[in-house]
């Protein structure tokens, strides 16, 4: 479906800016008895660490976690989350020309094969919501 640019400004004007991110890690679920909490998990603060081919790999320096229930007081909750996510052990790589690098392969496998390891893939679980609603990853 296409639509028209009058109709993509009518839906642009619903919305409001939240903030500005480098890149969505995905959205985490914590499990707090019966409450289930959902943050959209944002890299705010990158670093650039090197090129490998054509992509550029960054360091997470640090990340902002939104609530998607808006309550001030999850902000306890997910403190730590947000203290391993900023420790500076996180890394992703972008590319212009739209194909990334996978960063859980290495090079002599990434060019025999397009999955995934998944023993490299940190935030997998991040990206599980944004798969079951048909966001490409």
């Amino acid at each position: 479906m296409v639509l028209a640019s009058a109709e993509k400004e009518a839906i642009k004007n619903m919305y409001s800016k939240v903030m500005d991110a480098y890149g969505l890690l995905g959205v985490l679920r914590l499990n707090l008895g019966e409450t289930l909490l959902h943050y959209l998990v944002l890299v705010t603060g990158c670093m650039s660490v090197g090129k490998i081919q054509e992509s550029e790999v960054f360091r997470v320096t640090s990340t902002d976690l939104i609530s998607l229930r808006i309550d001030p007081s999850d902000e306890e909750r997910i403190s730590e989350v947000r203290k391993v996510l900023n420790s500076g052990n996180f890394y992703f790589a972008w590319s212009s020309t739209g194909v990334s690098l996978d960063l859980s392969l290495n090079a002599h496998r990434s060019m025999q094969e397009q999955s995934t390891d998944n023993r490299f893939f940190w935030n997998q679980s991040l990206h599980l919501h944004l798969k079951h609603y048909g966001v490409e990853l």
